[in-house]
């Protein structure tokens, strides 16, 4: 954004600069409209969160693009039934599961409200009986197509995003199947949450503190000098060794509200943050793993005591605490 400052005269009149001029002086005028600029470049930096790491950074969770849903909260028996058929029509299974939560929470005898086609959604995956007649199959094998049998509902789905292009062009295929782009946007943040999850439950998550009753002294999205918080706080003595959550390369960076910061950045585009080190051991550019010591906690930066300030980024901050108590020491 480019600001102009025009000095528009009409008759006689006099100009704004003219009046600054004589009311303050050259040297006064210059350092104000110096002051201005500044102003309008980084005024909306400082806004957003700070020049640094920015860990304050407005936000909820999941932001840009992520939603958070248990992955352990997918049934068992319809886990499997989501990869395979994901698998068959090259469709991610994410996006299957996705849909089944949010149409039904993957229950298998919904019956929808009425709606504009005078026709009620069905199943799990809610079809019209209309869309079920061309896109329908018989995915165990029963010799039959059951719109409520959720087997066959989650291989149709897949079956209907397949037939309209959806292994290259997932969203237009996702809004024929709702006609929304509120729609199109939360299932494909709530997939993404789902791919996120296991990718961790594959590759491990560890706790940042080798401590077996962790402290927490502040949490994500709390209010801080007018920002949300973009982690959590958990006490520990200066000092304290900073484990790596998972396997990464690290890299360093520092800012008046975090002090000493260090990433640790995933090839999936998942990055973790910890701030107010006191110490790096980890130097930029290692590979470290699971469980390494990659810092010292300290009270570096705006902080009133030693503690970690811990921070999970994919497309923005995330709430880290779900992932920190399922590896609770």
């Amino acid at each position: 954004m480019q600001a102009v400052i025009k000095e528009k005269q009409q008759g006689g009149g006099i100009g704004v600069k003219k009046i600054l001029f004589i009311l303050f002086g050259w040297e006064m005028v210059v350092l104000m409209f110096c002051l201005f600029a500044l102003g309008l470049i980084f005024g909306p930096v400082f806004l957003l969160g700070g020049l640094g790491a920015g860990f304050n950074q407005t936000g909820s969770s999941w932001s840009n693009g992520v939603e958070w849903q248990p992955l352990d909260g997918i049934p068992e028996n319809l886990l499997q039934v989501f990869k395979a058929a994901g698998a068959k029509y090259n469709i991610p299974w994410t996006i299957l599961a996705a849909i089944a939560f949010t149409e039904s929470s993957f229950r298998p005898g919904v019956i929808g409200p009425d709606n504009y086609t005078g026709e009620n959604a069905r199943g799990m995956m809610q079809f019209l009986p209309s869309t079920w007649k061309k896109y329908g199959v018989d995915g165990d094998g029963d010799g039959k197509a059951d719109i409520y049998n959720p087997i066959d509902s989650i291989y149709s789905a897949a079956n209907y995003l397949a037939a309209n292009q959806g292994a290259s062009n997932m969203a237009d295929a996702l809004f024929l199947y709702n006609h929304s782009e509120e729609y199109v946007n939360k299932i494909l943040a709530l997939a993404e949450g789902y791919k996120l999850q296991e990718i961790w439950q594959k590759e491990g998550f560890g706790f940042p503190l080798p401590t077996s009753n962790p402290q927490y002294t502040g949490y994500f999205g709390d209010a801080r000098n007018g920002h949300s918080h973009g982690g959590v706080d958990i006490a520990c003595d200066y000092g304290a060794p900073v484990l790596a959550v998972t396997s990464g390369t690290v890299r360093h960076s520092t800012s008046h509200a975090g002090g000493y910061e260090l990433w640790i950045d995933t090839p999936e585009g998942v990055s973790y943050f910890y701030c107010h080190l006191s110490q790096y051991i980890a130097q930029p550019g290692q590979k470290v793993s699971l469980g390494q010591t990659v810092a010292r906690a300290g009270s570096t930066g705006v902080s009133s005591g030693p503690h970690l300030h811990f921070g999970i980024w994919i497309k923005g901050w995330i709430d880290p605490l779900p992932f920190l108590k399922k590896v609770q020491k």
